[in-house]
């Protein structure tokens, strides 16, 4: 029975010894504690004497390397993350910080030109690699890189960032010490990483919005206000909101299709009358894409196509000036445009674009639905040509 007992007590050993940190010095002293705390120089830690526990620290420039306790106190907000090592392969850690800059962007982390993780917005993954040289590089539409010789069993973290450009973001990646990433990863706000597949295939197709103002090149004198000033309207220009449906057929190759709502108002406005003119298009739009820095991040589109353009109204209130109210609309009309837009992802599946937009349009009058007309010709068939300049926001699929 004795012997029994003492086997069971045997067993229970290692399950109710705490386990412990080892800090390695530099000088070869070996310390076994329970690490509690780091700051950007030091190191703090308690270690049992004489059953009793004392608490002190060491200075971060004389460790040569840590090997922490999973299971110990510090480590009640680790996400799970296992330093341990198999088959004398490395431990490499890439891990983000949980910043609002960029935190929609993920960072495509290449090793020897092979891509092992789009690391996210305050998260770490673990890479695991055979000793030898590598490069690490993040590639956006600038690039950060790093090159490590890696030795067998050894821990290496890097941390990733971003830097916010006039039109992008700036990756940078940079090799931190082992004291301060551990005390970063340990504290609970960094979430582990799984692997996960990832495509080098970019998405082909995009929906969007489109906002902007332009400038028509005719205007329609309306009349004076009464210091003299010309009241005029113009027939192009004015507001535009817009969605838009597009696809990269090729590398090069872009076709879109665009519905807009366009209204150009009175200028200048007077408090007793108004005049607008509304009207809706549909342009198809073939364009050249010319890539910039390989064409990931950033690129131009020169297109050219032609477009419906229908439901042009004219509404002229000036009842209160001493005139009357009155509709005038206008029979669809095609007209033909050109663009050159400027398209940069600040997403993999998000990008903002900025561009300009000359169209060129003629309106002829219709008595269907009208309640006025005019003797003047551009009233008749006025000119709705002009130059637009646009903003957009398109989603990736």
């Amino acid at each position: 029975m004795k012997r029994y007992s003492l086997v069971f007590l045997l067993f229970l050993i290692p399950l109710i010894v705490k386990s412990q940190d080892t800090i390695l010095l530099r000088n070869g002293q070996k310390i076994i504690c329970d690490i509690t705390k780091s700051d950007s120089s030091l190191l703090f830690f308690e270690i049992n004497k004489n059953n009793q526990k004392i608490k002190t620290f060491v200075k971060k420039d004389d460790i040569q390397d840590i090997k922490y306790n999973m299971q110990s106190s510090l480590k009640y907000n680790s996400p799970n993350i296992n330093y341990d090592f198999n088959d004398s392969l490395s431990n490499i850690y890439f891990y983000r910080l949980p910043y609002f800059v960029g935190s929609a962007i993920r960072m495509k982390i290449f090793s020897n030109g092979t891509p092992i993780v789009r690391l996210k917005n305050g998260h770490v993954f673990k890479y695991k690699a055979k000793s030898g040289d590598y490069r690490f590089t993040c590639k956006m539409a600038d690039s950060s890189s790093l090159k490590l010789t890696i030795e067998p069993n050894k821990s290496y973290f890097i941390k990733c960032y971003l830097y916010q450009g006039l039109w992008s973001a700036i990756p940078v990646i940079e090799m931190i010490d082992s004291v301060s990433a551990r005390a970063v990863l340990d504290g609970g706000d960094i979430i582990n990483q799984p692997y996960e597949q990832i495509s080098m295939i970019r998405p082909k197709s995009r929906i969007g919005l489109t906002f902007g103002a332009g400038v028509g090149f005719e205007d329609i004198p309306m009349g004076l206000t009464d210091k003299g000033e010309k009241l005029t309207l113009s027939t192009g220009g004015g507001g535009t909101i817009g969605a838009e449906f597009g696809h990269e057929f090729y590398k090069y190759f872009d076709l879109s299709i665009n519905w807009f709502y366009q209204f150009s108002y009175l200028t200048p406005s007077v408090n007793n009358g108004d005049a607008t003119f509304d009207r809706m298009g549909i342009l198809i739009t073939p364009a050249l894409i010319i890539p910039i820095k390989g064409g990931e991040y950033f690129r131009l589109r020169f297109g050219a196509g032609l477009g419906l353009y229908s439901f042009g109204t004219m509404n002229v209130n000036a009842s209160n000036a001493g005139g009357g109210n009155y509709v005038l609309n206008y029979n669809s009309a095609i007209g033909y445009h050109g663009s050159v837009v400027f398209e940069s992802f600040f997403s993999e599946k998000a990008s903002f674009t900025i561009g300009v937009k000359y169209y060129n349009v003629n309106y002829n009058y219709t008595s269907d639905g009208s309640t006025g007309t005019s003797t003047n010709s551009k009233v008749m068939n006025p000119d709705g040509s002009g130059l637009d300049f646009l903003l957009g926001y398109h989603y990736h699929f």
